[in-house]
């Protein structure tokens, strides 16, 4: 059975409350590196989402790997949203969502 969008969205807030309390001890230079690390794997996260959908809607229906690029994209779909309750989870405690380059950026 696949959850619903409200059952994810329930199971993320609980996540998120639960990430809290195991967030609470960090502090200082050590939240704001956890923080920008978050924010770089929920980047490479979104990388690997967008590859599974283009993976899944480049497929003919009747492929015999779709069931297995459904599950890609699932599973990359599910992994994409609890990094984002990680990365809410220490932006809140941090206050502010820290600037980070892009991959590939380079300042002139």
């Amino acid at each position: 059975m696949t959850p619903t969008q409200d059952q994810l969205s329930h199971e993320l807030d609980r996540l998120k409350r639960e990430l809290a309390d195991v967030l609470e001890p960090l502090t200082g230079d050590e939240l704001f590196r956890a923080t920008t690390q978050a924010i770089v794997k929920h980047r490479n996260l979104v990388e690997q989402l967008d590859l599974a959908y283009h993976a899944l809607h480049n497929v003919a229906e009747d492929n015999a790997d779709r069931e297995k690029l459904i599950k890609a994209y699932s599973d990359a779909m599910l992994n994409n949203r609890a990094q984002v309750a990680v990365v809410s989870a220490l932006t809140d405690k941090l206050g502010y969502i820290p600037e980070i380059p892009q991959k590939g950026h380079k300042d002139p």
